[in-house]
C-alpha cells in the first residue's frame, strides 16, 4: 500500500492568497485608472469654471473641455494641456496624464502577478512524496529503490522538522534529499514506512532520542 505525504494546505493555498490579493488590488487600481480619476478630473474642471480664482483666459480654455464625456473624449494633447493649466492655477485633486498612466501600468503589473500566482498554484497543488513497495518517489526527483537508500538522518527531527535521506544515484554517486515536515502533511507516517523498508540504510536518531 502506498503512503503519500501531500504538500500542506497552507503551502497549497498560499499562491491563491497572492492571486486574490493581486486581483483585489488590481480591481481597485483599475477603477481609479479607468473611471474614478478621470471622473474626478471632470468634476474639477466644473469646479474651476465656477471659481473666482480662475482668470477669464483660463476659464475660456476650460470651456473647451469636451462636453458629455470630458476626460474620456479629450485628446491626449488636450489632457496634457489641462495638466499645465490646473497646475498653474494651483488647484488640488487633479490627476495628470502620467498619474493615470501609472495607475494603469500598476494594473498590468498586478495582472502579471495574478497569472504568476495561478501558475505557482498549478505547480504546487499536486506536490507529494510517495512511499510504496518499490521505493520512495520524491516530489521533484527520481524514484529511489529502497536498497539504494544508504542513510536516514533524523538529527533535526522531533515531532516535526527535517529528515535528510542519502541515496545512490546513477554512476554510483551519492545524493541527498531533504523531507520537510512543516511543508508536508502526513510525513511522520511516511518516514516510519521509509525506516521500515530501507533496511540497508544507516539510521541517525533524533538529537532528543525520540524516534522519527
Amino acid at each position: 500500500m502506498a503512503i503519500t505525504a501531500r504538500l500542506g494546505k497552507w503551502e497549497r493555498r498560499r499562491p491563491l492568497v497572492f492571486a486574490l490579493l493581486a486581483l483585489l488590488t488590481a480591481t481597485w487600481f483599475a477603477y481609479d485608472g479607468w473611471y474614478g480619476w478621470p471622473k474626478a478630473d471632470n468634476a474639477l474642471v466644473r469646479k474651476m469654471l465656477h471659481s473666482r480664482d480662475v482668470s477669464p483666459a483660463d476659464r475660456k480654455r476650460l470651456n473647451t473641455w469636451p462636453r458629455g464625456g470630458g476626460w474620456f473624449r479629450a485628446s491626449p494633447l488636450k489632457r496634457r494641456s489641462f495638466d499645465r493649466l490646473v497646475y498653474r492655477s494651483h488647484f488640488s485633486g487633479w490627476h495628470s496624464v502620467i498619474d493615470i498612466k501609472n495607475q494603469r501600468r500598476i494594473v498590468m503589473l498586478l495582472a502579471v502577478i495574478f497569472l504568476g500566482a495561478i501558475a505557482w498554484y498549478m505547480a504546487v497543488r499536486r506536490r507529494r512524496i510517495v512511499a510504496d513497495e518499490s521505493g520512495l518517489l520524491l516530489e521533484r526527483g527520481p524514484k529511489i529503490p529502497w536498497n539504494d537508500i544508504v542513510r536516514i538522518d533524523n538529527s533535526h527531527w522531533r515531532s516535526h522538522g527535517e529528515v535528510t535521506i542519502a541515496y545512490r544515484s546513477s554512476g554510483d554517486t551519492t545524493r541527498q534529499a531533504r523531507l520537510d515536515g512543516v511543508a508536508f502533511e502526513n510525513l511522520p507516517l511516511l518516514l516510519n514506512e521509509v525506516a521500515a523498508r530501507a533496511v540497508k540504510a544507516q539510521i541517525v536518531p533524533p538529537a532528543s532520542g525520540n524516534p522519527a
